[in-house]
């Protein structure tokens, strides 16, 4: 169970901008769209409101290291930007869960969005769903690959999202189903598959692709397999997951997304980093439980340092670190 299920206190309203009784045109009304073309405000209001649904749907709020995260997938996605996004985050403080919880909002929201436009010629990359929003969940097994789709389900199948989603925008999922993330109205579909390298998984095509314990995946799997379902649509890669005991794809994406952060805005950084100092500040359950788990665990044990300050054992015993070479001394590992 994540973070933010266990997490009793934690608030449960949106933000005031969203009114759930608004209809498809006070959408376009409040984000001031009226013209042939979206300005970059426009765009942004856009976003905003994105996020702000996907908290009314599955009646969670994020929390605030959680809410950029999902702000930043959501914006590479509408723009079209294709940006390969790494969220290194302390174990259970709810990566998956704000993975589920914007995935959820972008398969409802996208499509309608992408009609209206395509309907009033509103030039804007959200016409590209106007056909559907197509996502991809991977992780080493299925059943870890489930973890997230699991959650994106439980959004589809509460009341909440099945009275919302019938009363404002007609859509209507059976009741007799109990998955329904691969039957989703207007022709989104959410795919939840395991990135074995013993299972064949080429083939399918994409707007955004999630891969769950991305460090625990193959190499070659993940750059040969997955990564060219997004080539067709220029889609996003999100890869989350924590430290792991020797250098993998993971750990690359997540140093080069580190250099290239240093030139960029705070909205266009590609990588994010939790750890669970930042977690503890808002879930005191998780603050409990790690102030245990240091006396369990020792705080400065290999295995404590790992799982919470996303330690990555990569450099024991060097005088000389990798990251030291790499920054000063213009030598490349």
């Amino acid at each position: 169970m994540s973070t933010k299920e266990q997490d009793q206190d934690k608030p449960k309203s949106v933000n005031e901008s969203f009114d759930q009784t608004m209809s498809d045109e006070d959408i376009l009304k409040k984000a001031k769209i009226n013209e042939t073309a979206l300005s970059k405000y426009q765009v942004e209001q856009l976003i905003s409101f994105i996020v702000d649904f996907s908290e009314l749907l599955s009646d969670f709020k994020y929390y605030p290291y959680e809410r950029p995260f999902a702000r930043r997938i959501v914006t590479s996605v509408v723009t079209g930007e294709g940006a390969t996004i790494s969220g290194e985050f302390a174990r259970q403080s709810g990566k998956s869960s704000t993975c589920a919880t914007i995935v959820a909002a972008m398969a409802i929201i996208l499509p309608v969005l992408g009609e209206k436009f395509h309907q009033y010629n509103i030039k804007s990359h959200f016409t590209n769903f106007r056909k559907g929003f197509w996502c991809g969940i991977y992780a080493p097994d299925y059943s870890r690959a489930s973890i997230i789709g699991g959650k994106i389900n439980a959004v589809f199948h509460s009341e909440r999202a099945q009275e919302m989603l019938y009363s404002e925008f007609e859509m209507v999922f059976p009741k007799k189903i109990t998955n329904y993330i691969s039957r989703l109205p207007k022709n989104s579909f959410i795919n939840v598959r395991s990135a074995n390298k013993k299972v064949s998984i080429e083939g399918d095509t994409y707007h955004l692709v999630i891969t769950d314990e991305t460090q625990e995946m193959d190499d070659y799997v993940i750059k040969k397999s997955i990564r060219p379902m997004l080539a067709s649509t220029n889609g996003t890669a999100v890869h989350i997951g924590s430290s792991y005991h020797r250098k993998v794809y993971f750990y690359d994406i997540i140093r080069l997304n580190k250099e290239r952060d240093v030139h960029l805005s705070d909205k266009k950084r590609a990588n994010f980093t939790v750890l669970y100092t930042e977690v503890i500040k808002y879930n005191k359950m998780y603050r409990k439980y790690i102030e245990n788990e240091k006396i369990v665990l020792g705080e400065t044990s290999e295995e404590f340092r790992m799982s919470y300050e996303l330690y990555w054992p990569l450099e024991a015993g060097m005088f000389i670190s990798e990251e030291h070479l790499r920054l000063h001394l213009g030598v490349d590992q």
